[in-house]
């Protein structure tokens, strides 16, 4: 039993080697390398941790293995960058914008205006597929109206491409931003109900997808889809809450980035 604890040392990095073999054996469309990754970070993380509760809690005994003192060593760049970017996380979800208050985007519109707006915009969505429709099959791009999809050889990256295997079931503006006078759209953060029929759940398939993107109406080409997509969520609020913290916050926190609700980023569109 006295060399129960090096037998965990050894246990927990063989574990994290058979879990990404089980990863590579079972990748579909490359989400093994994210699982290894993520498996390597986590594994990091207890090694840290667990070389540190066998120094607090025994120190006498382990102070001297070299087998701590290596795995710590190891163990400790990708743990502290873990836990860093956890506790920066935690504070950007107690924080409501990272926008810098001079820049914050604070302006007011009638509401009777923001909800005939927000339907407008869903309606252009939905009918994007009524321009110039070419009825021939072809796996260029997959688009909606009106409750169907249709196979539409014209490439247009203007409007928000369907994957084959998703039924889409609805469009809901969740937030739209203007310009300084109120007048015209800018910008607003969109989310799709679908059917997902991955879901191990039949009676469970709706997801919601969440987008955002940046809206000229003078444009041939109105919609410009921004490039962090949020998919997989169970609710609503969820993907809402996703699409807030990354386009409201955590963008805001990359250099030469600007959040939505930043009037610098509004003023450039």
């Amino acid at each position: 039993m006295k060399n129960i604890d090096t037998k965990i040392l050894v246990a927990i990095p063989l574990l994290a080697f058979f879990l990404c073999i089980f990863f590579i054996a079972t990748d579909q469309g490359g989400s093994a390398f994210g699982n290894i990754i993520d498996t390597l970070r986590i594994t990091s993380v207890i090694l840290f941790i667990y070389c540190l509760l066998l120094l607090i809690v025994s120190y006498k005994k382990n102070i001297k293995k070299v087998e701590v003192w290596f795995v710590i060593l190891i163990s400790s760049p990708f743990a502290l960058i873990l836990i860093s970017s956890k506790i920066n996380n935690l504070k950007l979800e107690l924080t409501e914008t990272t926008t810098p208050q001079e820049f914050e985007y604070n302006l007011y519109i009638d509401q009777i205006k923001y909800l005939n707006d927000k339907k407008i915009i869903e309606n252009e969505i939905d009918s994007l597929i009524e321009i110039k429709t070419v009825h021939k099959p072809s796996k260029l791009a997959l688009r909606y109206f009106n409750g169907k999809t249709y196979h539409d050889t014209i490439e247009r990256d203007w409007s928000i491409n369907l994957p084959l295997d998703i039924e889409y079931r609805k469009t809901v503006i969740d937030t739209l931003f203007y310009s300084v006078d109120g007048e015209q759209i800018k910008a607003g953060l969109l989310i799709n109900k679908v059917v997902n029929k991955y879901r191990s759940k039949p009676e469970d398939s709706i997801d919601f997808i969440g987008n955002a993107f940046i809206y000229n109406s003078n444009s041939r080409k109105p919609f410009k889809i921004l490039r962090y997509r949020f998919l997989g969520f169970d609710t609503y609020e969820a993907c809402s809450d996703r699409l807030r913290f990354w386009y409201l916050k955590k963008l805001g926190t990359d250099e030469n980035e600007y959040n939505l609700n930043d009037k610098r980023f509004l003023s450039k569109i």
